[in-house]
């Protein structure tokens, strides 16, 4: 049985009471343990879970602003893996350029979306930008159609991967 004592000086005190029957008359033992730690454990407990909350709220709205200015930005914006390139996410501009639907080119190599000619220069791109943390190249040719575009790839860390935020746009 738990039961708050209003003491002076101390205010509301918790004690968890346990009854003992004793053998000899019709008497009980009342044995008292002070919560006073117990409930301030529970206090700190809740403040943090109500403070996680929080923060999982303010990280969730955050990502959601994020995936708004990702969908209908009409800058193409590609994120791939920084290592071996498999695209992670592609925005509709993205698509509309390289004119390419982003389940089929999600999880294939982000090199596969330009012409074989400019493997190379693929490869280039993405290895200044490892080394550099960005790269830029123009006149990259299209697998799909020969357009000719420019690249900036950005290099960026999240959690524990590297990944490589590209840009491009349609050659002047």
């Amino acid at each position: 049985l738990e039961i708050n004592h209003t003491m002076p000086g101390l205010g509301e005190v918790s004690v968890k009471y346990l009854t003992v029957a004793l053998k000899s008359d019709e008497r009980f033992l009342a044995l008292g343990r002070d919560l006073r730690e117990t409930v301030t454990l529970q206090r700190r407990l809740v403040q943090a879970q109500q403070e996680m909350e929080r923060e999982y709220s303010r990280v969730r709205q955050a990502e959601t602003r994020y995936r708004l200015l990702f969908q209908f930005s009409s800058q193409p914006v590609v994120i791939a893996d920084a290592q071996s390139l498999p695209v992670r996410e592609m925005n509709p501009a993205a698509q509309t350029l390289l004119r390419i639907d982003a389940n089929r080119i999600e999880g294939k190599s982000l090199a596969s979306g330009f012409a074989a000619s400019h493997a190379s220069d693929i490869s280039t791109l993405f290895a200044t930008a490892r080394a550099a943390g960005m790269s830029e190249m123009r006149g990259l040719r299209l697998a799909r159609n020969n357009d000719a575009v420019d690249a900036v790839a950005t290099l960026f860390s999240f959690g524990r991967a590297s990944h490589m935020l590209v840009k491009l746009r349609a050659a002047n």
